[in-house]
C-alpha cells in the first residue's frame, strides 16, 4: 500500500513549476484557490494538499498520476473520457493558455458557453477518427 513516504515531494513540485508554465505564483494560486506562498512552498518540496492537486488536476486538465508519479498521462474531458497526452507532459505555455481560455468561456452567457464547450467536444471527436 502506498503512503506518503513513497512520494517524491521534490519532483511533484518541480511537476507543479512545469505545470504552472508561464504563470505566475500568483496567477496561477489565485486561478486554484491557492496562495502565492502555498504555491512556492510546494514547488520547493513542500507536501500539497489533495485539494491543492486535485484542483490543478481539473482546473489544467493534468493527470494527479504525471502530477504525483510523473506517468504517462492523459488529458482530462468535460464530461468524457479522456484522451492520451502525447508527450505525457503539459504544452509549455498551456496552463496560462488554459486559464485565458477559461475566463473567456466564463464571461460568455450561460447560452454561448453551452455552444463552446460542445464546439470543442466536436474538435475532439474529429481529431481521433482515422485519417481518411
Amino acid at each position: 500500500m502506498l503512503s506518503t513516504a513513497d512520494l517524491n515531494f521534490e519532483a511533484i513540485g518541480a511537476r507543479i513549476r512545469q505545470a504552472r508554465g508561464t504563470l505566475s505564483q500568483t496567477a496561477f494560486g489565485d486561478s486554484i484557490g491557492a496562495s502565492r506562498g502555498y504555491v512556492n512552498n510546494i514547488e520547493h518540496g513542500a507536501k500539497p494538499s489533495v485539494e491543492f492537486l486535485v484542483n490543478v488536476a481539473l482546473t489544467y486538465g493534468i493527470s494527479t498520476d504525471w502530477l504525483l508519479f510523473g506517468r504517462k498521462v492523459e488529458v482530462l474531458g468535460a464530461a468524457e473520457s479522456a484522451a492520451p497526452y502525447e508527450s505525457g507532459q503539459p504544452e509549455p505555455g498551456a496552463a496560462a493558455a488554459a486559464l485565458d481560455l477559461s475566463k473567456q468561456i466564463q464571461g460568455l452567457l450561460p447560452e454561448n458557453q453551452k455552444l463552446v464547450i460542445e464546439f470543442l467536444k466536436m474538435l475532439r471527436k474529429q481529431q481521433k477518427r482515422p485519417a481518411d
